[in-house]
This record gives structure tokens, sequence and C-alpha cells, in this order.
């Protein structure tokens, strides 16, 4: 008992004191980004991945994914139901902000302490549930909800879901860019679309990997079309996007993760990294999937539209 008062109160002790030096000066708001950066790109992978290489995974864990998910259900349920007599806007509105797990930065650190390996193993995984519904699914709920399908039905719910900000689109515009201009320009595009979104959410050494992994992606898209290979049509280019998501870009990203924070690296080590990193990959190539289905034919006619208008070479 003794030992979890001890790390109650450490954990007390440095949010007390985080919010002191913020008092005196020290912290500023703008230093915001780079902590969040720190946890979210360093601190929480750092984690998860030294609990996943002292255990071995059972396949029976990922029912977690589905509880995950029955969990939000239960949270979006209780939103509607404190606002049924209330209008739609207002239910909508409860449902968004009922719903949704902060497991990064609140759960983690205290499994990571208290529990066993295993214990933030089940959590990681029962979060990707809980990443489901936050990153669109229960947006869609709520839009549903406030009238907002105008008749769409399951086809513009979940049109709405995959297309939602936080579903990650990057891979299927670098290929459309790649398709229409060239693989040279799909290069540039992706490339330098990973380095300004880093200027928003923080750079580090991960950027030029990620500006790589872009950037071949772009390059094998328009490559690939010239030779004949990838066709315009949808079902070519999604099957494409949900490999470019896979393969090529988690299989660059998983085991750069291990060379930039591993102290060493065996296939043990890079095997977790590609446990960890599998349910990001999926989110994004499932969103790649629908977006590229949804607007993939539409945005090569505008695109073509512009490279005819102003005289760009291919």
């Amino acid at each position: 008992m003794e030992s979890v008062l001890v790390k109650v109160v450490s954990f007390i002790a440095v949010i007390v004191v985080g919010y002191l030096l913020k008092r005196v000066g020290f912290f500023r708001a703008e230093d915001f980004r780079l902590i969040a950066g720190l946890v979210l790109k360093v601190t929480l992978p750092c984690a998860i991945i030294s609990n996943f290489t002292r255990i071995d995974v059972d396949a029976a864990l990922f029912v977690l994914v589905l509880l995950g998910l029955g969990c939000n259900l239960v949270t979006v349920a209780a939103g509607w139901l404190a606002s049924k007599r209330g209008d739609s806007a207002e239910q909508a509105f409860n449902i968004i902000n009922f719903s949704g797990y902060n497991v990064g930065c609140f759960a983690l650190p205290f499994l990571q302490s208290f529990v066993s390996p295993m214990g933030v193993v089940a959590a990681c995984i029962w979060d990707t549930g809980n990443s489901i519904m936050c990153t669109g699914a229960t947006y869609s709920i709520a839009a549903a909800v406030a009238g907002k399908n105008e008749g769409g039905g399951a086809r513009l719910f979940f049109r709405r879901m995959f297309s939602s900000v936080p579903m990650d689109v990057y891979v299927a515009m670098t290929i459309l860019a790649g398709v229409a201009f060239g693989g040279e320009t799909g290069f540039l595009v992706g490339a330098m679309t990973m380095l300004v979104s880093n200027m928003l959410f923080s750079q580090g050494p991960w950027t030029p990997w990620q500006m790589f992994a872009m950037g071949i992606i772009g390059w094998l898209a328009g490559v690939l079309y010239r030779k004949g290979v990838l066709r315009r049509g949808r079902l070519s280019l999604c099957i494409f996007g949900v490999i470019a998501s896979t393969i090529i870009y988690g299989g660059i990203m998983n085991p750069a993760s291990a060379l930039m924070w591993s102290n060493t690296i065996n296939w043990k080590i890079i095997l977790s990294y590609y446990v960890t990193g599998l349910p990001v990959d999926l989110v994004r190539a499932i969103a790649t999937f629908f977006f590229l289905w949804l607007i993939a034919e539409p945005m090569l006619e505008k695109l073509d539209r512009i490279k005819t208008k102003y005289g760009l070479a291919e």
C-alpha cells in the first residue's frame, strides 16, 4: 500500500509542479506544442513498446477492440439519453462530448506504474476500438442524430466517418498527385505535405523518414500509372492506397521508429514496433480506401483540367 501511495503522490506532485512553473512564467502557452509532441511521439510510444516486448500477444486480446467500441457506444447512448427531451442539436452536442476516452495522456501513465506489461498492452488494444470512435464514428452518429444525413443513409454515414479531419488522408492526396502530375510531382507533394504538417505538430528526427515514406508513395503512384500497372479506376487506386498505407508507409516508419528510439535492434524489437503500429496503419488504410473510392475520379478530373488550363508539365 505504501508503494501505491508513493506513486500516486508522485503523479500529483508532477501536475502541481507543472502548474506552479506555469504560474511563475517558466512555461509559456506556446510551449504546449513542444511538450505535447514529446509526450505523444516519444514518451507514449516508448511506454507501449517497452511493454509489448515483454509479453507474447495472444490473439484473443483483440476482442478488446470490440470492447473499446462498445464502451464508447455506451457513452454515446448516455449522451443521447441525457438530452432526450431536448432538440436534435443538443443531443448531437452531448453525444460528441460524452464519448471518448483519453487513454494515452491519462490512463497509460498510471497503468505503466501500477499494473503488469500485459495490462498496458490490453489497454492499448482496447484503445484501438476507442480510436475508431474518436476519429470519426462518434461524429457520424452525432451528425445523423442532428438530422444531417439528408436521406443519404449508410453511404453518407460512412463517407462522413472516413472523411473526417482526424482520419489521415495524406496518402490519398499524394497518390492522386502522382497519378495526375507524374512521379516527380508526387514525390514533392508527399514530402512537402509531411514537412508542412510537422511545422504544425512539431518537427523531429521522424520528419525526414516521414517525408521519404510519403514521397516514395507519390513517386510510385506516378511511375506505376505511367507504366500501366496502376489504373485511374477507383478499385485500382483503392487497392494501391491500402498497400501504400500499410506496407510502404508502415513498412518504412515502423522500423525507422525502432532505429530512432530503441537502444538495441533485433527482430523482436522490430516486430514489436510493427505490432504497435498496426492499428494506426489499418486506420490510415481504411481512411485512404474510402477517400479514394468516393472522390478519386472527380478529383482527378479537376486536376486534369488544372493541368491543361495552366500547361503544367508531367
